[in-house]
């Protein structure tokens, strides 16, 4: 049960570490969208996405594929919370975590209330596929 745990929890942090770095992209500033070196982000992402891959190894194919399936349904919540808070740092601009852009490209835009449903029945998805899979 840890490595399952740890593994969601581990694609959650991958979620937010890479809404972080999109603000940074996105903001357009790069280098100077902070005073510090973004590169600890991208550093920080490909050290998970190295723990993901070590820790998929102790669990089994079907565990992984409920946990990766289940983590899809996840993603929105962390990485587009991060991203906008990564932007309103970047814009000095105040944070609502219940933020939707106006002005997304994405082919896919999920308000805060969908991307909140989704998280909620990713977590349930992946209790249940842990409990149906061990």
């Amino acid at each position: 049960m840890l490595y399952y745990l740890l593994f969601i929890l581990l694609l959650n942090t991958y979620a937010l570490l890479s809404g972080f770095k999109d603000s940074i992209l996105w903001s357009r500033k790069g280098a100077e969208a902070f005073r510090w070196n973004e590169h600890v982000v991208f550093v920080l992402e490909r050290i998970t996405l190295v723990a993901v891959a070590i820790l998929c190894t102790q669990l089994s194919a079907l565990q992984a594929l409920c946990a990766v399936l289940s983590y899809a349904l996840m993603f929105s919540l962390p990485h587009n919370t991060a991203y906008y808070w990564g932007r309103s740092r970047i814009d000095s601009q105040p944070f609502d975590i219940r933020y939707s852009s106006t002005t997304s490209t994405a082919k896919l835009e999920f308000n805060f209330k969908t991307r909140l449903v989704l998280f909620l029945v990713g977590a349930l998805a992946s209790v249940f596929s842990y409990v149906c899979t061990s």
